[in-house]
């Protein structure tokens, strides 16, 4: 299971009229990856490259889906300076729930897609999954089954697909 913080950007409330420019969904999702990124150091090249890929999936998702639903400068902004990714929650608290819904299914949706592909790429026989602890604590060693965690939370919380 391969844990994604791009569902970092699925919480809170951003209902005002101040809304963040398109540039600045792509450059959110851009920092989310390279916060996820920093914690998979360790996990080998092979199942690296497919989290990464996984990740340019996802990100350019919640890309599209920071645009359409409008996400406030508010929300983008704290996106964009968090440190760690321990601090996504604070943000996530700063979406409308329709916003929070709408990237939720977006994240859940693209990671089961990229799993898909990943798996129809892997040759004969089933793809081996692997999962990566990318919180700020975890080593990022490989455990076991290659899902993506549910939206929702910057932290690891188990398998989502198979």
């Amino acid at each position: 299971m391969v844990v994604v913080a791009l569902c970092a950007c699925g919480k809170g409330k951003s209902g005002g009229t101040d809304k963040a420019p398109a540039d600045e969904c792509k450059q959110v999702t851009d920092h989310l990856t390279a916060l996820q990124l920093e914690n998979t150091k360790n996990v080998p090249e092979a199942q690296r490259e497919k989290f990464v890929s996984m990740m340019k999936k996802v990100g350019d998702a919640v890309t599209v889906n920071c645009r359409e639903m409008k996400w406030s400068a508010e929300v983008t902004s704290c996106l964009k300076n968090m440190k760690s990714l321990a601090e996504g929650d604070a943000c996530q608290a700063k979406l409308t729930p329709e916003q929070k819904a709408s990237v939720d299914k977006t994240v859940e949706d693209a990671q089961v897609q990229a799993v898909k592909e990943m798996q129809g790429s892997a040759g004969p026989g089933p793809m081996k999954h692997v999962e990566v602890d990318t919180s700020p604590s975890g080593s990022a060693a490989p455990a076991g089954s290659a899902a993506v965690a549910p939206a929702g939370s910057a932290a690891p919380s188990g398998s989502a697909a198979k």
